[in-house]
């Protein structure tokens, strides 16, 4: 979580409006953040420039339209403690709590809009009014420590990924084996298996093709076809409008011909998947190029 979740703030407003803030009962520091501790802590941990800081936070109107309530999150409001973009922004009021405090902040509704969210000041927000911020700082990880979690989770998502590569070129070699298949792939990894020469136009790239098709897994788990939406699938060949594997191997048929194509995952759905297709899965295709135009 970073900054950029205050910025998406914005898109949770009601319009209503607002009136001027008098401020009552509330201290200011020397840059002129306007602040109210409810509950201190200062024996707690205090946060530093780079620390990962859990928060409750309620943004609302100074009439207390609530515009935002990260309580109603199901995941922790998690946000990085930020260098001030401006004097007495959001940044200076948390780095002035410590683990457990809770405060309410008065921030210039110009500024946080443009200069934090990052957007123009919307229409019903009048300007020169604040905003209260009302944050509890639950907890606080160290930078190092956080960064530290950040290397160890990715160390691990790139140990699966390399672990799941093995194993999909391991799949594909035993399917190719009980398949009897000694294609040699193209440089790209594709295998293209001509089925049944054809005899009309080449297909190229920028020529709109026609193809009869059905998809597998390399179990033989039919994902898709054209025959279950009851009609020839049309693309332009070689404009993205299909995974890569089908533009290059759909180039190499004539109109009537029929292939085989085994599409790695690099050239398919790569490491997300998707739909029913797993993450990491070599495809199987089945394709009639019924007609070249």
């Amino acid at each position: 979580m970073n900054k950029t979740l205050l910025r998406k703030c914005m898109y949770l407003l009601i319009p209503i409006a607002m009136v001027a803030c008098t401020g009552s009962g509330f201290k200011k520091t020397d840059s002129g953040l306007e602040y109210q501790i409810h509950k201190g802590n200062k024996d707690a941990a205090k946060p530093e420039i780079g620390d990962m800081l859990t928060v409750s936070l309620v943004y609302k109107t100074e009439k207390d339209s609530i515009l935002l309530d990260s309580r109603k999150n199901t995941t922790p409001f998690r946000i990085p403690l930020s260098k001030p973009e401006y004097p007495g922004d959001i940044y200076e009021g948390m780095a002035l709590l410590h683990v457990g405090d809770s405060a309410t902040f008065l921030i210039l509704a110009d500024s946080f809009f443009i200069k934090t969210a990052k957007a123009q000041l919307p229409p019903f927000i009048k300007p020169g009014s604040k905003l209260k911020f009302n944050i509890k700082l639950i907890s606080l990880q160290k930078k190092a420590d956080y960064e530290k979690q950040q290397k160890e989770m990715m160390d691990k998502q790139m140990k699966q990924m390399a672990e799941m590569k093995e194993k999909e070129q391991a799949d594909v070699q035993k399917y190719l084996k009980d398949n009897k298949i000694t294609t040699t792939p193209l440089e790209s990894g594709l295998y293209f298996i001509d089925v049944k020469k054809g005899k009309g136009t080449q297909a190229a790239t920028g020529k709109k093709v026609k193809v009869q098709y059905k998809g597998m897994l390399l179990d033989g788990t039919v994902f898709d076809s054209s025959e279950k939406h009851g009609q020839p699938f049309e693309f332009n060949l070689g404009a993205g409008e299909v995974i890569p594997g089908w533009d290059e191997g759909v180039a190499k048929m004539k109109a009537g011909g029929k292939a085989k194509l085994i599409v790695p995952s690099s050239l398919a759905y790569g490491s997300r998947g998707m739909g029913n297709i797993p993450p990491f899965s070599p495809l199987v295709f089945e394709i009639e190029l019924v007609s070249v135009e």
